[in-house]
């Protein structure tokens, strides 16, 4: 008795360790998604004040685009097409924009308000699902 007792627990620890090791990678993709989000939206701000210009802006926006889909893309890989994933696609399609529309004298405000939007929008999808994953991990 004692044993399947012992089995018992172990199983159950080991579900416990399962379930809150899901929860730190899920989380890690999201911190991922909201950082590579506050690089570009620090891109966007820096380009409005006219900090980044021919190359070194194009590099940046490249690196900053990049991050942005592959977050986008992990976001889907492991949450599938719902509301995150859309978020992130959002935000990555608001900085194309943005960065589409760049002039040498400034951005236009629509593009910026895009993004900011789509930022906002990807941050509260981004609660939504770790505290949904937290206090599942707490019933478990």
């Amino acid at each position: 008795m004692a044993a399947i007792t012992a089995s018992i627990r172990q199983h159950q620890q080991l579900r416990h360790d399962r379930i809150l090791a899901d929860v730190s990678e899920l989380r890690g993709v999201l911190d991922d998604a909201v950082r590579s989000t506050a690089r570009a939206a620090r891109f966007i701000s820096e380009a409005a004040r006219g900090e980044h210009i021919g190359d070194e802006r194009d590099r940046r926006f490249d690196e900053a685009q990049h991050d942005l889909l592959t977050n986008a893309l992990r976001m889907r890989i492991r949450l599938g097409d719902g509301a995150p994933y859309q978020a992130c696609k959002q935000v990555a399609q608001a900085f194309a924009n943005f960065s589409s529309n760049v002039v040498s004298d400034g951005v236009r405000d629509r593009q910026t308000m895009e993004f900011d939007a789509a930022s906002e929008t990807l941050a509260e999808a981004a609660k939504a699902v770790a505290g949904s994953h937290t206090s599942m991990s707490r019933t478990n």
